[in-house]
Protein backbone atom coordinates (compact mmCIF):
# COMPACT_ATOMS: atom_id res chain seq x y z
CA UNK A 1 0.00 0.00 0.00
CA UNK A 2 1.55 3.26 -1.04
CA UNK A 3 -1.29 5.70 -0.43
CA UNK A 4 -2.77 7.33 2.69
CA UNK A 5 0.36 6.93 4.78
CA UNK A 6 2.52 9.30 6.81
CA UNK A 7 6.25 8.85 7.30
CA UNK A 8 7.68 11.11 9.99
CA UNK A 9 11.04 11.64 11.68
CA UNK A 10 10.97 10.92 15.40
CA UNK A 11 13.57 10.92 18.17
CA UNK A 12 14.14 8.78 21.26
CA UNK A 13 11.51 6.14 20.50
CA UNK A 14 11.79 2.78 22.23
CA UNK A 15 14.36 0.42 20.72
CA UNK A 16 15.21 -3.19 21.27
CA UNK A 17 14.93 -6.61 19.71
CA UNK A 18 11.20 -6.90 20.41
CA UNK A 19 10.35 -3.34 19.30
CA UNK A 20 8.87 -4.36 15.92
CA UNK A 21 6.72 -7.09 17.47
CA UNK A 22 5.58 -4.82 20.28
CA UNK A 23 4.70 -2.11 17.74
CA UNK A 24 2.27 -4.56 16.08
CA UNK A 25 0.73 -5.85 19.31
CA UNK A 26 0.89 -2.82 21.63
CA UNK A 27 1.93 0.31 19.72
CA UNK A 28 1.17 2.59 22.69
CA UNK A 29 4.02 0.94 24.63
CA UNK A 30 6.50 1.91 21.89
CA UNK A 31 5.10 5.29 20.85
CA UNK A 32 3.71 6.68 24.09
CA UNK A 33 1.87 9.98 23.43
CA UNK A 34 2.61 9.73 19.69
CA UNK A 35 0.24 6.74 19.47
CA UNK A 36 -2.97 7.43 17.56
CA UNK A 37 -5.83 4.95 17.78
CA UNK A 38 -6.94 3.63 14.39
CA UNK A 39 -3.47 3.45 12.86
CA UNK A 40 -0.96 0.69 12.15
CA UNK A 41 2.73 1.46 12.47
CA UNK A 42 6.18 0.39 11.30
CA UNK A 43 9.52 1.77 12.43
CA UNK A 44 13.05 2.05 11.07
CA UNK A 45 15.79 3.21 13.43
CA UNK A 46 18.87 5.18 12.38
CA UNK A 47 21.79 2.77 12.80
CA UNK A 48 23.95 5.33 14.64
CA UNK A 49 21.71 7.92 16.30
CA UNK A 50 18.44 8.14 18.26
CA UNK A 51 16.38 9.13 15.19
CA UNK A 52 13.72 6.87 13.70
CA UNK A 53 11.42 6.85 10.68
CA UNK A 54 7.85 6.13 11.74
CA UNK A 55 5.24 4.93 9.27
CA UNK A 56 1.56 5.40 10.16
CA UNK A 57 -1.18 3.89 7.98
CA UNK A 58 -4.94 4.00 8.51
CA UNK A 59 -6.09 0.75 10.13
CA UNK A 60 -9.29 0.89 8.07
CA UNK A 61 -7.29 0.90 4.83
CA UNK A 62 -5.40 -2.22 5.89
CA UNK A 63 -8.65 -3.96 6.90
CA UNK A 64 -10.35 -3.09 3.59
CA UNK A 65 -7.34 -4.42 1.66
CA UNK A 66 -7.34 -7.64 3.66
CA UNK A 67 -11.12 -8.06 3.18
CA UNK A 68 -10.88 -7.51 -0.59
CA UNK A 69 -8.17 -10.16 -0.84
CA UNK A 70 -10.27 -12.60 1.19
CA UNK A 71 -13.30 -12.12 -1.09
CA UNK A 72 -11.23 -13.42 -4.02
CA UNK A 73 -10.04 -16.40 -1.96
CA UNK A 74 -6.57 -15.00 -1.22
CA UNK A 75 -5.25 -15.15 2.32
CA UNK A 76 -3.14 -12.04 2.96
CA UNK A 77 0.12 -12.91 4.65
CA UNK A 78 1.50 -9.39 4.83
CA UNK A 79 0.15 -6.00 3.87
CA UNK A 80 2.90 -3.41 3.73
CA UNK A 81 3.80 0.03 2.46
CA UNK A 82 6.30 -0.83 -0.26
CA UNK A 83 7.82 2.65 -0.19
CA UNK A 84 8.66 2.33 3.52
CA UNK A 85 10.05 -1.20 3.07
CA UNK A 86 12.32 0.03 0.28
CA UNK A 87 13.49 3.03 2.33
CA UNK A 88 14.43 0.75 5.23
CA UNK A 89 16.19 -1.70 2.91
CA UNK A 90 18.20 1.08 1.23
CA UNK A 91 19.21 2.63 4.59
CA UNK A 92 20.56 -0.72 5.81
CA UNK A 93 22.30 -1.33 2.45
CA UNK A 94 24.03 2.07 2.62
CA UNK A 95 25.08 1.40 6.22
CA UNK A 96 26.51 -2.05 5.40
CA UNK A 97 28.32 -0.80 2.28
CA UNK A 98 29.97 1.95 4.30
CA UNK A 99 31.83 -0.50 6.60
CA UNK A 100 29.62 0.17 9.58
CA UNK A 101 29.25 3.93 9.15
CA UNK A 102 27.03 5.93 6.84
CA UNK A 103 28.36 9.01 5.03
CA UNK A 104 27.76 12.12 7.18
CA UNK A 105 25.73 13.74 4.37
CA UNK A 106 23.58 11.97 1.80
CA UNK A 107 20.20 12.05 0.07
CA UNK A 108 18.16 8.89 -0.39
CA UNK A 109 15.32 8.88 -2.92
CA UNK A 110 12.84 6.00 -3.01
CA UNK A 111 10.02 5.52 -5.52
CA UNK A 112 7.39 2.79 -5.47
CA UNK A 113 4.09 2.44 -7.36
CA UNK A 114 3.35 6.15 -7.67
CA UNK A 115 4.85 7.25 -4.34
CA UNK A 116 8.10 9.08 -3.66
CA UNK A 117 10.12 9.66 -0.49
CA UNK A 118 13.27 11.75 -0.09
CA UNK A 119 15.37 11.42 3.08
CA UNK A 120 18.18 13.86 3.88
CA UNK A 121 21.04 13.11 6.25
CA UNK A 122 23.23 16.04 7.32
CA UNK A 123 26.21 15.81 9.66
CA UNK A 124 25.31 12.22 10.52
CA UNK A 125 21.70 13.06 11.47
CA UNK A 126 18.45 12.52 9.59
CA UNK A 127 17.23 16.09 9.11
CA UNK A 128 14.33 15.98 6.68
CA UNK A 129 11.95 13.63 4.89
CA UNK A 130 9.37 14.48 2.24
CA UNK A 131 6.83 12.05 0.84
CA UNK A 132 4.26 12.25 -1.90
CA UNK A 133 1.84 9.65 -3.25
CA UNK A 134 -0.36 9.60 -6.32
CA UNK A 135 2.41 10.35 -8.82
CA UNK A 136 1.85 8.88 -12.25
CA UNK A 137 4.51 7.62 -14.65
CA UNK A 138 4.61 11.04 -16.33
CA UNK A 139 5.32 12.90 -13.08
CA UNK A 140 9.11 13.25 -13.41
CA UNK A 141 8.92 17.06 -13.23
CA UNK A 142 6.79 16.87 -10.07
CA UNK A 143 9.28 14.43 -8.55
CA UNK A 144 12.16 16.79 -9.37
CA UNK A 145 10.33 19.69 -7.69
CA UNK A 146 10.26 17.62 -4.49
CA UNK A 147 13.85 16.35 -4.80
CA UNK A 148 15.71 19.51 -5.88
CA UNK A 149 15.30 21.63 -2.69
CA UNK A 150 16.41 18.69 -0.58
CA UNK A 151 19.50 18.09 -2.72
CA UNK A 152 20.43 21.72 -2.05
CA UNK A 153 20.60 21.00 1.70
CA UNK A 154 23.68 18.77 1.48
CA UNK A 155 27.17 19.84 0.38
CA UNK A 156 27.91 19.47 -3.33
CA UNK A 157 29.41 16.05 -4.04
CA UNK A 158 27.52 14.32 -1.21
CA UNK A 159 26.29 10.83 -2.13
CA UNK A 160 22.83 10.60 -3.67
CA UNK A 161 21.09 7.22 -3.78
CA UNK A 162 18.01 6.13 -5.70
CA UNK A 163 15.97 2.97 -5.25
CA UNK A 164 12.78 2.22 -7.15
CA UNK A 165 10.26 -0.51 -7.84
CA UNK A 166 6.88 -0.75 -9.49
CA UNK A 167 7.17 2.33 -11.72
CA UNK A 168 7.26 1.89 -15.42
CA UNK A 169 10.80 1.97 -16.76
CA UNK A 170 10.22 5.31 -18.51
CA UNK A 171 9.79 7.12 -15.17
CA UNK A 172 12.93 5.58 -13.71
CA UNK A 173 14.98 6.21 -16.85
CA UNK A 174 13.94 9.87 -17.12
CA UNK A 175 14.42 10.52 -13.40
CA UNK A 176 17.87 8.89 -13.42
CA UNK A 177 18.93 11.11 -16.36
CA UNK A 178 18.51 14.07 -13.98
CA UNK A 179 19.88 12.35 -10.88
CA UNK A 180 23.03 11.17 -12.69
CA UNK A 181 23.99 14.86 -13.05
CA UNK A 182 24.54 14.90 -9.27
CA UNK A 183 26.29 11.52 -9.28
CA UNK A 184 23.34 9.46 -8.02
CA UNK A 185 23.89 5.73 -7.50
CA UNK A 186 20.98 3.52 -8.53
CA UNK A 187 20.40 0.80 -5.90
CA UNK A 188 17.41 -0.64 -7.80
CA UNK A 189 17.35 -4.39 -8.40
CA UNK A 190 14.90 -6.57 -10.28
CA UNK A 191 11.93 -7.65 -8.12
CA UNK A 192 13.42 -5.79 -5.16
CA UNK A 193 10.16 -5.29 -3.28
CA UNK A 194 9.22 -8.98 -3.58
CA UNK A 195 12.69 -9.89 -2.30
CA UNK A 196 12.33 -7.57 0.70
CA UNK A 197 8.88 -8.93 1.56
CA UNK A 198 10.20 -12.50 1.24
CA UNK A 199 13.08 -11.78 3.62
CA UNK A 200 10.81 -10.34 6.31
Amino acid sequence: MNHRFIISLENNLMRGDNCATLLRTNPRAVLGPKYDRGKRYAICHHPETTASLLLAVEESLVKVTEDVLKTVQLKPGRVCCGLFAMLEHAILSIFRASSGGTPPDFVLIAACEGSLAVLVQQEGQWRDIRCRSGLGPEAVETALQIISPLLAKVPQGSPVYFVGDGHDSKFRTELMLHLEKVGAADLTQDDLLWTIIGEH
